[in-house]
């Protein structure tokens, strides 16, 4: 149908070796999805007519770089790059190869860790928004496939902030994996009856 965009969908995908993980000229949307040692770019998108949401993804010794947007979005698109961790890439974390850094509607909350080329390309700023750098690695175990943060990770609640009417309950971590620790307990003793035996 004229004026649709198809949109390929990935939540909580595990995409390792080959060439590109996902590559192509329709929309993308990734979540949670881990990309570990594919031999080319993570992601490499190059629509200008398509958006790219790509929010709390993980991409670990990619060939090439972990993103690479090789287009400028349209008017009617747009792209977010949000919560996720760019570590050990042969090229960069984040390569905007076409386009400028006021292309990219929502930027930011991102890790970026030992990339061989650098962090970022053309956006012509360093790392901001939120955006975070590890010096070590930032999992526990990523060469045997566990990309759980260690604690000394600046992945650790860093990420975009949880937010609902009442306020916000902290921040999320950065990357696919989320620890599974309370961090918050909420008790009203007004709401609790006392028993008294």
């Amino acid at each position: 149908v004229a004026g649709q965009q198809i949109v390929q969908e990935y939540i909580g995908c595990v995409f390792e070796g080959g060439g590109n993980g996902i590559g192509g000229v329709s929309g993308i949307t990734a979540l949670g999805c881990i990309f570990n040692n594919v031999g080319g770019d993570g992601i490499n998108f190059s629509s200008s007519s398509a958006s790219l949401i790509l929010v709390g993804n993980t991409f670990y010794s990619c060939g090439s770089d972990g993103i690479e947007i090789a287009s400028v979005p349209g008017a009617a698109s747009f792209h977010i790059i949000a919560n996720n961790i760019f570590s050990e890439s042969s090229g960069y974390g984040l390569n905007q190869s076409t386009g400028t850094n006021s292309d990219i509607l929502d930027r930011g909350y991102n890790l970026f860790h030992s990339n061989t080329s650098g962090s970022e390309n053309g956006f012509g700023d360093s790392p901001s928004f939120g955006d975070q750098t590890d010096t070590s690695s930032p999992f526990v175990n990523a060469v045997g496939g566990d990309f759980s943060l260690t604690v000394d990770s600046n992945a650790n609640r860093n990420g975009a902030p949880v937010i609902f009417e009442g306020g916000t309950l902290g921040n999320l971590d950065i990357g696919a994996i989320q620890r599974q620790t309370r961090t918050n307990t909420f008790y009203d003793s007004n709401l609790y009856d006392t028993v008294v035996n």
